[in-house]
């Protein structure tokens, strides 16, 4: 109910499956975590696909040793350093990603960028994914999940509203009713 279409939403999750795998939660967790980042790429642009497949390429970059340690060399100039885990190797969560993305903004444009296209690469969706990132940040992400929140709390009062007494009499008279019209046409 946030504007996603269905297969913008089923292109997003199928192309970052397998980063899906690196947040270390169960599959239900992680569709919740990444369903915010689909919210704010698809109100960037950005088709499913693309930006699956891009967030993909951010998680792996992230996890990758070798780009970090060239990444955080070119950070060590400015007594900065990047972790996008959790220190034994795996995912350090959302609020670690959104805090390590919130360090590089302090650099110039010229330092950031060449930062970015050490860890993450230079392919367009790559980089619209992080400056989309960077530039909502955790308010942003967070501003999009108490929304989904509210969104479920309003399908369940909807249900419950469904639920009560006199609909379900009436649903069941209905029944009833229906019953004996077919049973009479018969």
């Amino acid at each position: 109910y946030l504007g996603v279409d269905d297969n913008n939403m089923l292109q997003f999750f199928s192309k970052a499956g397998p980063a899906l795998q690196m947040v270390s939660k169960d599959g239900l967790a992680a569709a919740k975590a990444f369903a915010p980042l689909n919210v704010m790429l698809d109100q960037a642009g950005m088709n499913g696909e693309a930006a699956g497949n891009a967030v993909r390429k951010v998680f792996q970059g992230g996890f990758d040793k070798t780009k970090m340690k060239q990444a955080n060399h070119l950070l060590s100039k400015y007594k900065m350093n990047l972790n996008f885990t959790d220190g034994k190797g795996e995912f350090g969560g959302m609020d670690n990603l959104f805090a390590q993305l919130e360090k590089l903004k302090k650099l110039t444009t010229e330092q950031r960028t060449t930062i970015i296209k050490t860890i993450f690469g230079d392919d367009a969706e790559t980089l619209q994914v992080i400056n989309n990132l960077m530039d909502k940040g955790k308010s942003g992400y967070d501003d999009i999940q108490k929304r989904m929140n509210n969104q479920a709390s309003l399908q369940q009062r909807v249900e419950a509203q469904l639920g009560t007494l006199t609909n379900l009499w009436d649903a069941m008279t209905g029944t009833a009713v229906n019953g004996l019209a077919a049973i009479g046409g018969a």
